[in-house]
């Protein structure tokens, strides 16, 4: 059975903090959710790679509701979150597993919660670590997570355990979306 992994990781940190059984039931049910609500469609386009990539980009081209845009944003290929987001992200997460109870957005939010206290124990403990280190990522693959670990050895003790230079801040690029859909309203009128 498919699993959504959640992990932990920066620039000193990787860990796995569990996982989630059938990926389905988290980001392709988001997409088949949007696919339905949005776009009219009975499911998620799964062998249309023009329509698969509208429903990926229906933050941009509707009027999807906050919640909606950051469940949506988190479901992408390599999207982090900033530990100090996580309220935000949990906030969404639980909205749209009350409007959807049979998605797995309540376990994966249990999953986290289970490590938040933990990660910010780490964060306190550790003066050369904040908040702004340390991201949260999920896979849904049968893979490893996207952000591979770089581990360190003796001759390289400066290697980074996670290189997050391409992924993206689900947070920022929210304020990008809604940026992008003031100017355009703005310049229509």
């Amino acid at each position: 059975m498919s699993e959504t992994e959640v992990y932990l990781v920066g620039k000193n940190h990787y860990e796995c903090i569990g996982t989630s059984r059938n990926s389905h039931r988290s980001f392709m049910y988001v997409w088949d959710y949007i696919a339905k609500k949005y776009h009219g469609l009975d499911s998620f386009p799964s062998w249309d790679d023009n329509m698969r990539k509208k429903v990926w980009n229906s933050h941009l081209t509707h009027s999807l509701e906050e919640y909606e845009t950051i469940v949506l944003l988190s479901t992408m290929d390599y999207a982090l979150i900033s530990v100090k987001d996580y309220p935000k992200l949990r906030e969404a997460y639980l909205k749209f597993w009350e409007n959807n109870k049979d998605s797995a957005y309540l376990d994966i939010v249990e999953l986290i919660d289970r490590a938040y206290l933990d990660i910010v124990e780490l964060i306190d403990n550790r003066q050369s670590l904040n908040e702004d280190d340390i991201f949260i990522c999920m896979n849904t693959s049968l893979g490893t997570c996207l952000f591979e670990p770089d581990f360190p050895d003796e001759e390289h003790a400066d290697t980074i355990f996670a290189d997050l230079s391409f992924g993206f801040n689900i947070f920022e690029e929210l304020d990008i979306v809604k940026n992008y859909k003031a100017e355009q309203s703005a310049s229509s009128k």
